[in-house]
């Protein structure tokens, strides 16, 4: 569903995704998934208004919980606020921001992320909340230093191939260093991955590299107390695709089925 409410294009690819989102969030429930990302700015990135992209949700979140999966309402725009998808629904889960200001400081990052966490907290939400970390959220080691007063908290690690061909042993020692071994005292999961980073970044991974990282990450899953993973993204423009037309899974995909989901 990135298109239809973020991802800069919600008359074309994302009118698909909102069209096709009861076949792809019934595919990716019988594969194997237990829950599903909702990408959202506020305004569905300028071609809906706050009450369509709600009354678009209304249609979504029932739907996936509907099949036993999670929804987590991913905030894309983090100028705004978090708190306009508050929920007593124990299968909603709120991102406060995707990718906080990644050039800011971990203290400034601890005190908006503070204060959108109080908003939420105050206006009824129950819930797991979810945070991304400064730097694109490659690098959590420091939040036990910058901890929120909250402790119903998961920390969202991503990570991308950055042009690299084969996950190699030094991406390992930082994952490690970054995020996994904070698995035995937060709750932590990769909470975007993909294979493909846009041009500038490094370019595209390659299947190696999906599978060596998805191997990494099913063991930390299954031996080091991690707790999760989420693909991006099931259908979009930018290489990060996993579906094809008829929405049967692609390369990409597959090996996020075949190397993580059928594996923990």
């Amino acid at each position: 569903m990135y298109g239809a409410w973020a991802g800069g294009d919600c008359t074309g690819y994302g009118a698909n995704n909102y069209a096709n989102f009861k076949r792809d969030i019934t595919n990716a429930h019988n594969a194997g998934y237990n829950l599903v990302r909702l990408d959202v700015y506020d305004d569905g990135n300028g071609c809906h208004t706050l009450s369509q992209v709600l009354s678009q949700l209304d249609q979504v979140v029932p739907y996936a919980n509907g099949l036993g999966m999670v929804a987590e309402v991913s905030q894309e725009s983090w100028d705004s606020g978090a708190n306009a998808w508050l929920a007593s629904n124990p299968m909603v889960w709120i991102k406060l921001a995707n990718e906080p200001d990644p050039n800011g400081t971990w203290a400034s990052w601890h005190t908006q992320e503070q204060q959108w966490d109080n908003t939420v907290r105050a206006n009824g939400y129950k819930g797991p909340v979810v945070l991304n970390c400064p730097g694109w959220s490659w690098d959590c080691s420091p939040y036990p230093s910058y901890a929120l007063t909250d402790t119903n908290i998961i920390l969202g690690a991503h990570r991308y191939a950055n042009g690299n061909t084969s996950f190699t042993a030094t991406e390992k020692a930082e994952c490690d260093a970054g995020w996994a071994n904070l698995s035995p005292t937060y709750a932590v999961i990769v909470e975007e991955m993909g294979n493909f980073d846009f041009p500038g970044s490094g370019g595209a991974g390659s299947d190696a590299w999906n599978q060596g990282m998805l191997t990494y990450v099913s063991n930390w899953v299954n031996t080091r107390g991690g707790d999760g993973a989420i693909a991006f993204a099931q259908s979009w423009s930018d290489g990060n695709d996993m579906i094809n037309s008829d929405g049967s899974w692609n390369t990409w995909g597959n090996a996020f089925l075949n190397y993580y989901v059928t594996k923990v």
